[in-house]
């Protein structure tokens, strides 16, 4: 959880308080974050390992800015692809930024090879289609 980050409890009383996490006294923000997602990864001669932690700077790039987050889920695919959060991921960028076509491309893969991830996506794919 990141400071920016709204508790849930707290959405019920209508108040928005901030709570510092985890990734907030460790690393300050989500930009570090990233690089040192990115650093771990291109030290890492483990391909699993380098496509989770690849994974795991996407996700954080996808809360900042989805046209970044494209060019991260792909760095994933590249290495791996077949990785199917990723492609799922990638479909909801792809759809916020209103490029349904690409976006449909991917359900297409993810109901071909996750029937049950591509149905989980259909109604975020028909809000911006």
């Amino acid at each position: 959880m990141f400071a920016d980050e709204i508790n849930p409890e707290d959405l019920e009383n209508k108040k928005k308080i901030l709570i510092p996490g985890y990734a907030d006294s460790q690393v300050g923000n989500r930009q570090i974050a990233i690089k040192e997602l990115e650093k771990a990864a291109a030290l890492s001669n483990e391909k699993q390992d380098k496509v989770d932690l690849l994974y795991m700077e996407a996700v954080i790039h996808c809360i900042i800015d989805n046209k970044q987050a494209i060019k991260a889920y792909k760095r994933v695919l590249r290495l791996d692809p077949e990785h199917i959060h990723a492609r799922y991921d990638l479909a909801g960028c792809y759809a916020a930024l209103g490029d349904s076509k690409s976006a449909l491309h991917e359900y297409e893969y993810l109901k071909e090879h996750a029937p049950e991830e591509a149905s989980d996506l259909e109604p975020l794919l028909t809000k911006s289609v």
